[in-house]
């Protein structure tokens, strides 16, 4: 009966330890079973990530290195980033950082200051300069209108001639200038008057007629004119004196001095009641001595044919 009831002890206790693993084992499946299922869904994240990050960044030549230089370890990133965390240490460490900072940042502001008054001044001059320009440029461009048709009609009466005047535009007003354009033949195109171009009769020609036209734009007292009808041929000078004679008399008109060494003979223009010839006697055979020189005396001579003729 003793053993008997041993024998009932020792089963109970196995069957116990039976249900024990049994419940342990159902535990283990249970966990599995859930492992497993949980590394299934991360699977399918995995690939559906791996599908966004194709589409969205294609695996190429170029991020393949990029990711290559990337540390393979958490052990190398963790060095990396230990090392970074060293120097910014080591930045932050310095006492006069802040300082350095602050004196810059002010610097910095008060440039951005200056550069703003700076714009506003230069939109307030650039302002104040259209103000001026635009009255300033439409009068220009209204003498240069005159200016244009009166040299055009003074150089049609050169035989062939022809004249224009335009305005050389620069950034700079200063740089600002006329160019003179001419042409002597009637089959030749109008060219920029240079001294490698036209003759010198042509430039003197071309000079005196674009003064000429210049003339009524520029009021002046008077005007002095030297030699300027050096070699023209005697068309040409015929038609110049005359031109000079048209603009210089008249009751509006400034007084005019054209100094020349010699004159055209028969030229009619000189008969205008309003031009005056000064003869300057100074060359060898005029009066060898100073002393010669009585001018009471020639007057006198001159008169006193003219009381025996009264």
């Amino acid at each position: 009966m003793a053993a008997k009831e041993v024998g009932k002890e020792i089963l109970k206790k196995a069957g116990e330890d039976l249900r024990e693993r049994e419940e342990d084992n159902k535990a283990l499946t249970d966990a599995a079973k859930r492992a497993t299922d949980a590394f299934t869904a991360l699977k399918e994240e995995t690939r559906r990530l791996k599908g966004v990050a194709e589409t969205e960044a294609p695996l190429d030549d170029d991020l393949r290195e990029r990711l290559a230089e990337l540390p393979d370890t958490s052990d190398e990133l963790a060095i990396i980033i230990k090392a970074e965390e060293a120097e910014a240490k080591r930045i932050h460490d310095d006492p006069h950082l802040l300082e350095r900072y602050r004196a810059i940042t002010k610097k910095y502001d008060d440039l951005k200051r200056r550069v703003e008054n700076m714009a506003g001044d230069d939109e307030r001059r650039q302002s104040e300069m259209d103000a001026l320009r635009d009255p300033w440029e439409a009068k220009l461009r209204t003498t240069l209108a005159k200016l244009k048709t009166d040299f055009s009609e003074y150089m049609s009466t050169v035989k062939g001639a022809r004249g224009d005047v335009d305005i050389v535009e620069d950034p700079t007003f200063s740089k600002w200038g006329l160019a003179i354009s001419v042409a002597f033949r009637d089959t030749s195109d109008l060219q920029e008057l240079k001294a490698t171009v036209q003759s010198g009769g042509e430039r003197s020609v071309s000079t005196i007629m674009f003064l000429m036209a210049l003339q009524s734009h520029m009021p002046s007292p008077f005007r002095v004119v030297d030699e300027i009808n050096q070699g023209m041929d005697e068309v040409n000078e015929r038609i110049v004196f005359k031109r000079i004679v048209l603009n210089s008399t008249g009751p509006d008109a400034p007084q005019y001095f054209l100094i020349t060494p010699k004159l055209l003979q028969g030229l009619y223009d000189m008969e205008h009641p309003d031009l005056r010839a000064l003869v300057v006697y100074n060359g060898a055979f005029n009066v060898k001595r100073p002393s010669d020189w009585d001018l009471a005396g020639f007057l006198a001579k001159k008169r006193k044919p003219l009381a025996g003729a009264n």
